[in-house]
């Protein structure tokens, strides 16, 4: 970032939450970004795929996880009172201020993801001929 801030790195991926303010004061130009859809913080930003890249996407995202064997009913509990947590008008203007947008999906819902992402980057990885030295 500070190598790209300075004119020394011609090209960054980073966060939004990181590349805004940088974005917002000049000092970055946004290109594209990595999800899916447009961020709402940059409403006007194309995604890597409208850009060109068919299918092409990469998320950034933050998630609480418990040991396997905890019991359904806490991981609801736990679940629930987050939900209202990013409900909180101070906890939005967090969000807001750092640039993200908080989720909050049902557990399930965020396992199937988490195992889609570790199939397609095994993918990725096989593809690519990446290997552990």
């Amino acid at each position: 970032m500070a190598g790209a801030v300075a004119g020394e790195t011609q090209l960054v991926t980073t966060s939004t939450g990181a590349g805004v303010p940088f974005i917002k004061a000049g000092r970055l130009r946004a290109i594209a970004v990595t999800s899916a859809k447009r961020a709402a913080v940059l409403p006007d930003t194309l995604t890597v795929a409208e850009s060109g890249v068919p299918g092409y996407e990469v998320n950034v995202w933050f998630a609480l996880l418990a040991p396997a064997k905890t019991p359904k009913a806490i991981i609801n509990k736990i679940h629930a009172d987050v939900r209202e947590v990013l409900k909180l008008p101070e906890v939005l203007a967090q969000f807001n201020t750092a640039s993200m947008e908080p989720g909050g999906m049902p557990p399930a819902e965020f396992e199937n993801i988490l195992k889609a992402e570790a199939k397609r980057m095994q993918t990725v990885i096989k593809e690519a001929g990446i290997r552990l030295d």
